[in-house]
C-alpha cells in the first residue's frame, strides 16, 4: 500500500498519514470562510502586530491532505526559528502499521536537510542535503508572511492558546492563527472546506540539541555532490559534461534515499 506525499511551504509540510480522523467542528469551517473572505474582525487575544517566528516550542497537529479525505498527526518541534524538526508516521503504509516514522531536519545554521527513519526494520542511515543559508526563514510559509503584505481577519483560541487570524493579501484566501510569538496554530485557504492543519497541543521551551542531529551510529548518505551535479545542468551545462561516475554515483545515493523515504510499491 502506500501513501501520498505531501509538500508543505518550499520543501514539505510533512508525510500522510495513514488514519482518517472526525470531521472538524462546524466552528473550524466558518472560520475558514470568514479568514478567506477578508472580513475585518477585530482582533483578540493573539496580539495586534504580525509576530517574528523565533520562538523555540513543540507543537503537535492534525494535518490533512490535499483532498481533505486523509487526516494524520504530525510534530513539530522548532529551536529558535532557525532549527525545524517534522516527524510523522513513515509514509509507506506498511512501514507506518509496523511503527516507522520519518523524520526530516531544517537546520538553518548547519545550512543543511537531514532525512531519516526511525522503527523497527528503518535503516540506520541519515540522507544529507545542502540549505542555503537562511532557507528555513521561507520554509515555512507563514514565517516569510509579514514581508509579503497581511491583514487581521479574527482571533480564536487553539489548543489552550490565543491566536490572531491573519490573510496574506497577495495570496488571497491563504489564513493562519498566529500566536504572539509566531507559533502557527492553524493554517488553511479559503478554497477549502477545513482548515489543512490545526494544533492539538503547544510546550513551549528549549529543545534539546539532540533532536536536531544525526542520530549516533547512522550512517550518512552525503546528496550534496548530487545537488551540485543537478544545479550545474539546470545552470546550462551539458549533461554529457557531468562526470559518468557522478551520474552513476547519484542514481544509486537516490535509490538509498528512497529507500528511506520513499513509498512501498
Amino acid at each position: 500500500m502506500k501513501r501520498h506525499i505531501l509538500f508543505w511551504a518550499v520543501i514539505a509540510s510533512g508525510l500522510s498519514g495513514c488514519k482518517p480522523s472526525e470531521t472538524a467542528p462546524s466552528a473550524q469551517t466558518e472560520l475558514t470562510q470568514r479568514a478567506g473572505a477578508g472580513s475585518d474582525v477585530p482582533s483578540g487575544g493573539g496580539g495586534s502586530v504580525f509576530p517574528n517566528t523565533a520562538a523555540s516550542y513543540r507543537a503537535d497537529y492534525t494535518a490533512r491532505d490535499d483532498d481533505e479525505t486523509q487526516a494524520y498527526d504530525l510534530a513539530l518541534e522548532v529551536s529558535g526559528g532557525k532549527k525545524f524538526r517534522l516527524e510523522q508516521a513513515h509514509p509507506d503504509l506498511d512501514r507506518a502499521a509496523a511503527g516507522e516514522r520519518l523524520i526530516v531536519v531544517f537546520d538553518d545554521a548547519a545550512s543543511r536537510t537531514i532525512v531519516y527513519a526511525e522503527g523497527p526494520g528503518a535503516p540506520e542511515a541519515v540522507v544529507v542535503m545542502s540549505a542555503p543559508f537562511g532557507f528555513t526563514e521561507s520554509l515555512f510559509y507563514w514565517a516569510g508572511a509579514a514581508s509579503s503584505g497581511v491583514a487581521k481577519a479574527g482571533s480564536e483560541k487553539i489548543a489552550g492558546n490565543d491566536c490572531t487570524v491573519w490573510r496574506d493579501v497577495s495570496h488571497a484566501g491563504n489564513y493562519a492563527c498566529l500566536t504572539r510569538d509566531g507559533i502557527v496554530l492553524m493554517e488553511g485557504t479559503a478554497d477549502a472546506e477545513q482548515a489543512g492543519l490545526v494544533a492539538t497541543k503547544v510546550t513551549r521551551g528549549a529543545i534539546d540539541a539532540s533532536r536536531f542531529a544525526i542520530p549516533a551510529g547512522f550512517e550518512m548518505i552525503d546528496m550534496t555532490p548530487c545537488e551540485a551535479a543537478e544545479a550545474a545542468v539546470m545552470g546550462g551545462a551539458e549533461p554529457d559534461g557531468i562526470a559518468n561516475e557522478l551520474s552513476e554515483t547519484c542514481v544509486a545515493l537516490s535509490e538509498r534515499f528512497y529507500a528511506i523515504a520513499g513509498e512501498g510499491e
